[in-house]
């Protein structure tokens, strides 16, 4: 195994959350209900939200 180095375990776990949003992602397009596609977009925007005003908080 020479030359390959170490995933970091950041890495690692940004991979696994971006594979979870992804699959959440799907699970909301086969629910055909718009329930779940308003309550996806709504916690969409939250995250959005949050990224964008909590560092101006911080900051």
């Amino acid at each position: 195994m020479t030359g390959i180095e170490p995933i970091p375990l950041q890495t690692v776990s940004l991979i696994k959350a971006k594979a979870q949003k992804v699959s959440l992602m799907y699970e909301a397009y086969l629910s055909d209900s718009h329930l779940s596609w308003l309550f996806f977009s709504i916690k969409k925007s939250i995250n959005v939200f949050t990224l964008l005003v909590f560092p101006a908080f911080l900051g």
